[in-house]
């Protein structure tokens, strides 16, 4: 799973890769995208567990460490004491539910 993160800035939000190429290329290879909006009043959004985990993107790919302000990968079950992320996602109402089991 790929998820965006879209945060307004300056009173604007940046548009998402809806449409692309990329977007795309998820879908051929069945990575499931999410668009994530936290600074929508309707979206509830725990911004500590991606904000402050451990970013494991030197683990899997030491080359791009540089991009780590970029990029965050989160190995869930090592910082979530064995507990793995389910993600729900329903396309038609636009909704997701992320939590931890």
């Amino acid at each position: 799973m790929l998820i965006e993160v879209a945060r307004q800035r300056d009173g604007f939000c940046p548009e998402v890769s809806f449409g692309t190429h990329f977007f795309q290329d998820l879908v051929e290879a069945d990575i499931h995208y999410l668009p994530l909006y936290p600074d929508d009043p309707e979206t509830r959004f725990h911004d500590e567990f991606l904000s402050q985990t451990r970013n494991a993107l030197s683990d899997i790919a030491p080359d791009d460490a540089e991009y780590a302000d970029q990029i965050r990968v989160i190995h869930v079950p090592t910082v979530a004491n064995g507990r793995r992320l389910t993600i729900a996602m329903d396309g038609d109402t636009d909704r997701a539910l992320a939590y931890l089991k």
